[in-house]
């Protein structure tokens, strides 16, 4: 049995919010080369073979460079399951669940990149897959916080999603509205 190296590298959209279809678009894209009866079989057969998926988007740091968010996909059974069943968008969810297993989102590696300092509230959000998430996220962990002068626009997005998670110290009674 002869082992292959598969290697496609797949530009982004210009848009970040076009980026979080990269992986599907990957996936999809290396089955449609094959004829159409073929998908089932070509998706078993991917679903046996995956071993790691890594890709990269290059964010502006604080200092004027550039730093990777680096989002990884590792062929677990429970990724190799979702491929073969051709459930491809949910290989994100499977993703934020599995960064103990050592992957990771680019909202996560976003995350981190804005925690150690690296990058500003703006770049996390601007080439964040999911704004809102990164943001709640940001709102919840980060010890740097939200910057001063975002907590407004923070709040008026929150509003008009008709989602916001605050705590009120008076009585440790935590309120959640939806």
């Amino acid at each position: 049995m002869a082992s292959h190296l598969h290697l496609k590298f797949v530009k982004g959209g210009t848009y970040p919010e076009e980026s979080h279809r990269l992986l599907a678009a990957s996936v999809e894209s290396s089955i449609n080369f094959f004829p159409e009866e073929r998908p089932n079989q070509l998706l078993l057969d991917l679903s046996l073979n995956l071993k790691c998926f890594v890709s990269q988007r290059l964010v502006h740091t604080e200092d004027g460079k550039r730093a990777a968010a680096i989002e990884i996909l590792l062929g677990t059974p429970t990724v190799a399951q979702a491929i073969h069943k051709g459930e491809i968008e949910t290989i994100k969810e499977i993703m934020s669940k599995s960064e103990n297993l050592g992957m990771q989102t680019f909202d996560s590696a976003l995350f981190k990149l804005y925690e150690s300092g690296k990058i500003s509230f703006e770049d996390a959000l601007k080439n964040a897959d999911s704004a809102n998430n990164l943001r709640l996220q940001i709102k919840l962990r980060s010890s740097r916080g939200i910057p001063e002068g975002n907590v407004e626009e923070v709040k008026k997005e929150e509003q008009r999603s008709s989602f916001s998670l605050s705590t009120e110290n008076d009585d440790d009674e935590q309120i959640f509205n939806y």
